[in-house]
């Protein structure tokens, strides 16, 4: 049986070799997205994201608008070269993700910090407004609703 345990891992692993670099190839412009998970205290938004492998100087934060963007990089190990890989699900290369800001964020107070591999965002809330009541006065012409005014036309 080991002979038959042999080739199946064989053929196991170039199908993965295969379908690694068919889905490359048709896959260029695919970008992986780390995922998001966001809560809310009652002080502030609290954004969380798993970033293993990613360190802080490859990371860039931005608040544009009203978008928060999170632009990174994991990097390929230095010390693994392309033929000794058999098998690589992790992906390695730049990315970028942008999430909209909740109504509340104070985008002028945002704290990150990355700890063991994960990246935590905390974004402040701005206080609670009142909502405003505005009366309109509403003035009229005299001509009953849906009337259309008369246009005299001159010379017909």
């Amino acid at each position: 049986m080991d002979g038959l345990d042999d080739l199946q891992r064989q053929m196991s692993r170039l199908m993965d070799w295969t379908l690694n670099v068919v889905g490359q190839h048709f896959n260029q412009s695919w970008q992986p997205l780390p995922s998001c998970n966001v809560y809310e205290t009652e002080t502030d938004y609290q954004f969380l994201m798993p970033m293993p492998g990613v360190r802080s100087q490859d990371l860039d934060v931005q608040v544009i608008g009203s978008q928060l963007v999170i632009k990174g990089e994991r990097k390929r190990p230095d010390t693994i070269n392309d033929e000794q890989y058999r098998r690589q699900e992790r992906w390695v290369g730049r990315w970028s993700r942008s999430i909209q800001l909740p109504d509340r964020a104070d985008a002028e107070n945002i704290h990150a910090h990355l700890d063991h591999g994960i990246l935590l965002l905390q974004i402040a809330k701005l206080p609670e407004t009142q909502k405003r009541q505005v009366s309109v006065a509403v003035k009229s012409n005299q001509q009953p609703v849906g009337a259309i005014p008369h246009v005299v036309r001159s010379g017909s």
